[in-house]
Order: structure tokens, then sequence, then C-alpha cells
């Protein structure tokens, strides 16, 4: 990997490879404070113990904790929180950062099946502006699993088959054989990962529990996505009280992505979003001018 600091050279990496992996990028103290964080209600539930940096599953056929179970929350915000870690993302990002409300914790018990393939672009839609991050937060070998990405393919446009809703597959001749790519992790590792590179969680062969967790984070200065409570919307417009207390209303049509409702991937049609969604909710938006190309539910950590 090219030196961090060399913007021009990590951001022609990033688009022609499609992914980015930084091996230390972070403190491995960071880490082990978030990774004793999110292993607790594990082991609280008689479902993980620990040893050292590894978290091994003695939970039986019991199923783990959902990516969203209450008991995560702040997990991310402790990594966040340490010092050095803001530095190492904006060291990425080559100016002041900011993190999106954008979180999802994994902690996959042994035994699961191979993950989805899919690219984040398709499912929100506007978002090539900033960098999804996948960080482990234990050691993730062959046998635990981890994530694979399949090198190369930005700029052919997404794979995802529009006429096969809700989960729009990716037909599996759609990526070579030989673009995979995977790796063994270890803590302070984190991936960045293309909008349109296709990726997928393997299986967990292991007796560990794969635990990481995926966010986001942008330029502060000019950032690709609005942060906002939803102030009022009908079947053509929404409008947020944005972070700095301002109103932005956005059109919405038949070509906006909405998904606010679970599950988060389910692509809703106007008149779904206005009966299903609450006003208040924390949203996440990206447009084109005043037209909506996305609005989800945020998920802060």
């Amino acid at each position: 990997m090219p030196d961090i600091d060399d913007k021009a050279v990590i951001d022609a990496r990033y688009r022609e490879d499609g992914y980015l992996f930084l091996k230390g990028l972070l403190p491995v103290d960071a880490v082990a404070a978030a990774r004793a964080r999110m292993s607790a209600p594990l082991v609280a539930r008689g479902l993980a113990r620990i040893e050292g940096d590894q978290v091994y599953w003695t939970g039986g056929d019991a199923p783990s904790l959902a990516d969203d179970d209450a008991s995560f929350q702040g997990v991310c915000q402790t990594l966040f929180a340490w010092p050095g870690v803001l530095a190492a993302f904006e060291r990425l990002l080559g100016e002041r950062m900011s993190v999106i409300p954008m979180v999802q914790y994994r902690a996959y018990r042994p035994g699961g099946p191979l993950g989805r393939v899919h690219q984040d672009g398709f499912f929100s839609p506007g978002i090539q502006g900033y960098r999804p991050l996948w960080i482990p937060l234990a050691p993730i070998d062959a046998a635990v699993g981890g994530l694979a990405v399949a090198a190369g393919l930005t700029g052919k446009g997404y794979f995802h088959l529009t006429d096969m809703p809700p989960a729009f597959d990716i037909p599996a001749d759609c990526v070579p054989d030989t673009a995979w790519l995977s790796a063994d992790y270890v803590p302070g590792d984190v991936l960045v990962i293309h909008p349109e590179t296709p990726h997928v969680g393997l299986p967990n062969r292991s007796d560990r529990v794969r635990l990481s967790l995926d966010t986001r984070i942008q330029s502060a200065a000019n950032p690709s996505v609005l942060i906002g409570e939803i102030q009022a919307m009908d079947m053509e417009t929404v409008t947020l009280r944005c972070e700095d207390g301002s109103p932005r209303t956005l059109r919405i049509d038949a070509s906006s992505y909405l998904r606010t409702a679970y599950p988060l991937s389910r692509r809703m049609t106007p008149e779904e979003f206005v009966a299903e969604t609450p006003a208040g909710l924390l949203v996440l938006a990206s447009c084109q001018g005043d037209t909506a190309l996305m609005v989800r539910r945020a998920q802060p950590g």
C-alpha cells in the first residue's frame, strides 16, 4: 500500500482497485476497548468467553445478537473517541472528517452461511463521496471468515438485477472468480470499500465469534450525505431539520431510493415512505440538486 499521506496516489488506488487495505492504521488499544465493550453483552448472556484478543463462542446453537442490538450502542463512539483514531482517518481523507451515523455491528457465531454479494452504492445512490469502513475488532483468519472484495470492478456500473426486488441479487457470473480477494485481519486493520465494489461476508467455520463493525466517514467541509430529522413529508417532498438547525426540503419521486423501514435494504414506494416513516426520525439523505437520490434511516453507533 502506498504512503497514506500521498493522497493523490491513495485516491487513485482506491478508484482503480476498489478498496484500500490499511494494515495497522488504528491504535490497538482503541480496538481493544471497542472489542471489550462489544463482547461484554455476549459474555453476560453466556454466548462467548474472552481469552486475550480472541472471543470464543460458548452459546451452542443459540443465535447471536442482532446487528442492531441495543447493547452494542456506543461501541463505535468508544472507538472514535480514542486518542489517535480521528487523526488516522483524517490522514486517509486528507482533511477534517465527520462520522456518518450509519453503523452496523457484526457478532457472527460459528456455522453461519456465506453472506450476500452486494455493492453498497446500489442501495445508497449518491454516496460516492464518502468512505465505507470495515473494521475487525478481533483477529479474523480464514477459518473465522472475514470479508472478501472483488477487486478492479469499479467503473463498470452496478451488477444488481433491478427487476428482482427486494434483494436485487447479483448474478454469479458477473464477478470473475479471479477477482475475489481476502486476507487475515488483525486488530488495527481497516478495509475501505468503494461503493461500486462487490463484497461478501465469508462463512465462519471456527470456534470463535467474527467481531467487526461497519461505519462510514466523509469530508466535514464538503459532505456528500445530509444528516437530519424528518420535519414533514408528503408524496412529493421531504423536509429535514439538518444538524445545524436549518431546514432542507427535497423532492422525492419514483427514482428516489427510500429505505427507512426494516429491513433497511427494502426499497419503499413514496406511499409506503409516507405511511411508515415517523416524523422526527433521524435520516441520511443524498441528493442531486433538490431531488433526493436516497433517504435512509440513520443507525447511530
